[in-house]
């Protein structure tokens, strides 16, 4: 009987089909808490705004979109990163176009609401891709 193996080839783009290692989505969702929870200091501290200003963008531009294709798709850890940033974007236009549809402009609630989805979406990356757990034996 002869047996034959598939051999997996790379696809054409670069991709194995494979999912990002843990490590990597759990340092970007590490990186996305980190950045959220700055942002809100940032805010709450009443820094100057030129201080405030690049923490905040880096922040909302790294926000709930990362974490989020991170945590819902097998794409490697660099496609999600940029389909993360494109989800950002298009959240940021799509709340700034219904705040002004509907009158109110709230720039603050905005950025605090994307900060919250920002730490939900992270913690719940940490949580999915959380490390080993060691237990201590009876040694």
């Amino acid at each position: 009987m002869l047996m034959v193996e598939e051999i997996r080839k790379p696809a054409p783009n670069g991709d194995t089909g494979k999912p990002a290692p843990s490590g990597a989505r759990r340092a970007f969702g590490y990186a996305g808490l980190g950045l959220a929870v700055l942002a809100a200091v940032a805010i709450v501290a009443g820094l100057p705004w030129q201080i405030r200003l690049p923490i905040v963008v880096i922040a909302v531009l790294f926000g709930p979109g990362i974490p989020l294709m991170l945590a819902l798709t097998p794409m490697a850890a660099a496609k999600s990163v940029v389909a993360g940033v494109g989800l950002d974007v298009s959240l940021v236009l799509l709340a700034g176009e219904a705040m002004v549809l509907v009158h109110v402009w709230q720039p603050g609630f905005m950025v605090g609401l994307l900060l919250v989805a920002s730490v939900i979406a992270s913690v719940s990356v940490l949580i999915r891709y959380r490390g080993p757990r060691y237990e201590a034996g009876n040694a």
